[in-house]
């Protein structure tokens, strides 16, 4: 539900806006192409102008569609496709493994380094909705954690974990891929960039996945199917995301597992040598990502020499109907746009005035999740937690110790 919520106030509060500078500068640049990263409503746009631009989309959540796992039948995700991509646009996956016509998932591999074993090492943890880490306050409570949130959330979540003395909250920044690379492992929720740095880095991961959230429900199964180095938990919730019976056990040929944090914890010896087999593979595919940029994507959106015909004969057409105006001493008119209905162009300059405007206070508009749904979700969380702990799980801890830190 909160999903749904934040998607129809941004539709509703920024559809129009959006809309009325995308017309805007279709307007004044008639681009041929339009290269976009998973915008909603640009296939929409181009079609309600019957813009003769070629829309091609390039995104992670390509991978879903291209994958024909069933997700992409959904109502949502069909819809999101036509909002997105449309009929007549093409869709480029972004791809943890290789598939046809994808290019790579563009991630930033950390540098190799030594493991921080230091008061027993430490794991760092991320996600963009903390409270579905909440388990970690009980958990691993012998273990330093590095909970890593949105700069403008540390001052909340630090004191949501100010009596858990073995997490530390730290805002995201670049520095997260040199802590990730010296730590014991990742504790997250299945986003794409994240967890394929710990991959490739032949990091242990552990998962866990939003209430609701198709996209991240599917990356839960993707990598549960594909890597060793993943594991999530074992309760009923998660065996129902990846459709499996009471006993929890993943079907054969899976490489993941599901197990208790605390188990998982202690797991990590058992499966290193499959966890570097497979972080070689990823890399070897990740490091073409320049190749098939240029094989794969630049094709779709560089104009053939037939092409390039027909742009050089309408713009010669075009020269020739300017200067037919010119002659006629209205050509200054075309230039200021007052050759435009005065309506049409008052809010075509007023749609342009806005993105230069916006471009040059460039805005960073992020949106937060409800602080009232904290409280919520923490508690499944805990339902969750005790029921673990009924299945052979670890037990909770209300007051942990306080650990002593090393310095950094």
């Amino acid at each position: 539900s909160a999903i749904v919520w934040n998607a129809a106030k941004t539709t509703t509060t920024r559809s129009v806006q959006l809309s009325r500078k995308a017309v805007a500068l279709m307007k004044q640049y008639q681009p041929a192409y339009c290269l976009s990263f998973w915008e909603p409503s640009i296939a929409s746009i181009l079609d309600v102008m019957n813009a003769p631009t070629k829309l091609v989309a390039v995104a992670s959540q390509g991978q879903i569609y291209r994958d024909n796992s069933g997700a992409e039948r959904g109502l949502l995700m069909r819809g999101l496709h036509q909002l997105c991509v449309g009929s007549k646009g093409k869709l480029v996956p972004l791809s943890v493994l290789p598939m046809e016509g994808a290019i790579p998932q563009i991630v930033s591999l950390p540098r190799a380094a030594d493991e921080d074993t230091a008061s027993g090492g430490y794991y760092v943890a991320y996600t963009t909705v903390p409270q579905v880490l909440y388990p970690i306050r009980s958990k691993l409570i012998n273990r330093r954690i590095l909970l890593f949130v949105k700069e403008k959330r540390v001052q909340y979540y630090k004191r949501k974990y100010a009596k858990y003395k073995h997490v530390e909250v730290r805002p995201t920044s670049p520095e997260f891929a040199k802590f990730l690379a010296a730590s014991r492992g990742l504790i997250a929720t299945p986003s794409r960039g994240v967890v394929t740095q710990a991959i490739a880095a032949a990091k242990p991961v552990y998962l866990f996945c939003p209430r609701g959230h198709i996209e991240q429900e599917y990356n839960l199964r993707f990598y549960l199917q594909n890597f060793a180095a993943v594991t999530a938990p074992r309760t009923w919730r998660y065996r129902r995301i990846l459709r499996l019976g009471r006993a929890g056990k993943v079907p054969d040929g899976w490489s993941g597992q599901l197990m208790t944090l605390a188990d998982w914890d202690e797991s990590h010896a058992s499966r290193a040598e499959a966890r570097v087999q497979q972080a070689d593979g990823l890399i070897r595919w990740l490091d073409q990502t320049d190749g098939l940029i240029k094989t794969r994507l630049m094709p779709m959106i560089t104009p053939t020499a037939g092409e390039v015909q027909t742009m050089a004969a309408a713009a010669a057409q075009g020269s020739a109907e300017l200067g037919s105006v010119n002659a006629t001493g209205v050509g200054a008119e075309v230039d200021s746009g007052s050759h435009l209905d005065p309506s049409e162009a008052a809010w075509v300059e007023e749609a342009l005035s806005e993105v230069r405007e916006s471009e040059a206070a460039a805005p960073t508009t992020i949106l937060d999740e409800e602080e009232g749904e904290e409280e919520e979700d923490e508690e499944e969380e805990e339902g969750e937690e005790s029921q673990d702990e009924e299945e052979g799980g670890e037990s909770g801890h209300d007051e942990p110790p306080a650990l002593d830190m090393p310095a950094e």
